[in-house]
C-alpha cells in the first residue's frame, strides 16, 4: 500500500510515516468510557462477601453453602448408611497415587509410567547439555 501511495507523487515517505503514526493514535477505534471527554472510568465491581455460618448446631445438621438457588434452604445431612459406599473410598490427597498403587492393566498406569519416562529423559538431556558446554 505504501508503494502505491508513493507512486502517486504527492506523498513522500516522511509524510507517510507521520500520517501513519498520527492515524494510530487518533483513529478512535474504541469507544471512550464515561462522559463527553472520556475522563471518567468504569466503576469497579464490588464483590459480595458471604457470611460465615457460626452456629454449631446448624453446621452439624446441614450442608452449609450447598444451596445454589436464591430461595430454599441448605440440604440436611443424612446418616452415613444412606450414602453410597464409593463416597467413603474417594482419594482426598492432592498428590497423584504412587505407581505401586495403580493397576498395571489400567490406562492410567501406563500414562503415568510414560510421563515419568519423559521427565527422566528430559533430565538426562539437560545434564548432557550442561556437560558439553
Amino acid at each position: 500500500m505504501a508503494t502505491s501511495i508513493l507512486q502517486l507523487g504527492r506523498v513522500t515517505q516522511k509524510c507517510l510515516t507521520a500520517t501513519t503514526y498520527c492515524r494510530i493514535f487518533c483513529a478512535n477505534y474504541a469507544k471512550k468510557i464515561g462522559g463527553p471527554g472520556g475522563k471518567m472510568s468504569a466503576q469497579p465491581v464490588k464483590k459480595a462477601k458471604l457470611e460465615v455460618e457460626t452456629d454449631a448446631n446448624k453446621l452439624t445438621r446441614f450442608c452449609c453453602g450447598a444451596n445454589i438457588y436464591t430461595t430454599g434452604t441448605d440440604p440436611e445431612l443424612k446418616p452415613d448408611s444412606e450414602y453410597p459406599e464409593w463416597l467413603w473410598e474417594l482419594r482426598l490427597d492432592r498428590q497423584p497415587p504412587d505407581l505401586s498403587e495403580l493397576n498395571p492393566e489400567d490406562y492410567s498406569y501406563w500414562r503415568r509410567l510414560r510421563k515419568m519416562a519423559i521427565r527422566q529423559n528430559n533430565k538426562l538431556i539437560r545434564v548432557t547439555k550442561m556437560k558439553t558446554r
